[in-house]
């Protein structure tokens, strides 16, 4: 029992860790655009 559990919460951090630069990659790509958006609307 006690080792499923182990091996299920290393799963879940090694998802939780995967997600988050996953999520850090994606905003930055967004935000770019919305910066570029933003320049190329005020001229």
């Amino acid at each position: 029992m006690n080792k499923s559990k182990f091996h299920i919460d290393k799963a879940l951090k090694a998802v939780i860790i995967s997600s988050k630069i996953e999520g850090h990659k994606i905003p930055r790509i967004k935000t770019n655009n919305a910066k570029r958006a933003k320049s190329t609307a005020k001229s």
